[in-house]
């Protein structure tokens, strides 16, 4: 199968192109350019001055994906019009009464499993059921499932699906003294306030966009919105105000960003690439540094547990549940520090 792959402008490229990459009959990857009439015009309005680079990356992406689905249209799947009607009537009794942040994508989960049963009725046997799903395997198979027994919920049915064991969840993290070797590589002036408050505070890039002056107190922020690509103003993820713990290193950082008049203009940075190229450049071979904005929200908690923090108080400071905390950070090793906290919590 051939993707199709966005190259943005940076320090050694002046224009946007996309890169077509697909495989020869050895199994070997090939890469060539893929030509685009309305890429190039936008390199051309970039170039003139006409258009800012914000502006341009949106565009570009629109014209990423359009080109994508010509290259690769979506999959056509036969749907069983005895489970579409079922699916209306659960969607409307379970869904449509809830304040949903993204109600499409939501639905799409549903849907999609769905269509992976193709021709099988969701009124028919467990047996049936269980074959028809048979040729999916690991996280996906679960999530469908998942979407498949609220449904089987809804009609009353007792049914026993078949799912894969979760995989284990891998991270990407830095240390503080990695972090550091890191960010002084970035010139970018943006993007290393972002990283610097999403490695001292563990926000979300959205929600370190939606930072105002009266959310910072003493020793945490307080995160009750986030500002999306569009550059709206929303709820949080799970549209829930928390305290998130501010470890005293990123506080002039976040003093500096709240003086940012117009974030809006800056949404669409690229922070993440910037990010992850100045990784590359401290540790070439050790791809489990290469992080990314959102790695360093990892970078942080994982910080705070090798100290000693439970992650009871981990979790409530990102904003996420207790068996999330679990799943991503449990097992990592205490430091000297940590134990020495311990040590002090029990005297």
């Amino acid at each position: 199968m051939s993707c199709l792959i966005l190259k943005k402008p940076d320090q050694t490229r002046r224009s946007f192109s996309l890169i077509l990459r697909s495989t020869d009959n050895n199994g070997k990857k090939v890469h060539s350019k893929y030509e685009s009439t309305e890429l190039e015009t936008l390199n051309q309005n970039l170039k003139a001055g006409s258009i800012e680079l914000w502006q341009a990356v949106k565009i570009a992406k629109s014209i990423h994906q359009t080109e994508s689905l010509k290259l690769n249209p979506p999959k056509e799947y036969k749907f069983n019009s005895e489970n579409e009607e079922i699916f209306d009537k659960f969607w409307t009794q379970q869904y449509s009464h809830r304040q949903l942040i993204d109600e499409s994508s939501s639905k799409n989960g549903f849907l999609r499993a769905l269509r992976e049963l193709d021709k099988t009725s969701l009124m028919a046997s467990e047996f049936e059921i269980n074959k028809a799903l048979a040729h999916l395997k690991g996280n996906k198979k679960r999530k469908v499932v998942s979407c498949l027994q609220s449904i089987f919920k809804f009609l009353n049915r007792k049914i026993n699906l078949k799912s894969d064991r979760k995989e284990k969840t891998k991270i990407k993290f830095l240390s503080e003294d990695e972090f550091n070797q890191v960010i002084v590589l970035i010139d970018n002036y943006h993007v290393k306030l972002i990283s610097k408050i999403a490695f001292y505070s563990g926000l979300r890039i959205g929600e370190i966009f939606g930072i105002e002056e009266h959310h910072l107190k003493s020793n945490y922020v307080l995160v009750e919105q986030q500002m999306d690509r569009n550059s709206s103003i929303r709820q949080t993820k799970n549209r829930i105000e928390r305290k998130a713990f501010l470890i005293k290193e990123g506080i002039s950082a976040i003093k500096e960003w709240i003086n940012i008049e117009d974030k809006e203009a800056i949404r669409n940075i690229r922070a993440s690439e910037v990010l992850s190229k100045a990784c590359k450049q401290v540790f070439p071979k050790n791809k489990s540094k290469h992080c990314t904005i959102h790695d360093l929200r990892h970078s942080y908690a994982v910080n705070l547990v090798s100290k000693g923090v439970s992650l009871s108080l981990v979790a409530q400071s990102l904003g996420d549940s207790v068996t999330v905390a679990q799943e991503y950070y449990a097992g990592f090793v205490l430091s000297d520090e940590g134990i020495e906290t311990i040590a002090k919590l029990l005297k």
